[in-house]
């Protein structure tokens, strides 16, 4: 997971190996088994999440009880 990381970083800011390794450090690996949810309505989010296997759909129900896709974050994708 950490490579993964380093290398998504690496692509938008230059970082020091220090500083890298401490961003890094900051991240957990959870497993999330397909069909469960990250977020729940009314819960607030206080966490960042970077995709290293799989893909996520990130949705909202309007009004009208719809299903409203936001986007779809696939590996290598931050979430």
């Amino acid at each position: 997971m950490k490579e993964l990381l380093k290398q998504n970083i690496a692509q938008h800011i230059s970082l020091s190996e220090n500083e890298t390794e401490e961003f890094c450090n900051l991240f957990q690996n959870k497993i999330i088994k397909k069909k469960s949810f990250l977020l729940r309505e009314g819960e607030v989010c206080k966490f960042e999440g970077f995709v290293t296997k799989g893909l996520f759909r990130v949705y909202h129900i309007d009004k009208a009880g719809a299903e409203q896709i936001l986007y779809f974050a696939i590996e290598n994708w931050w979430i």
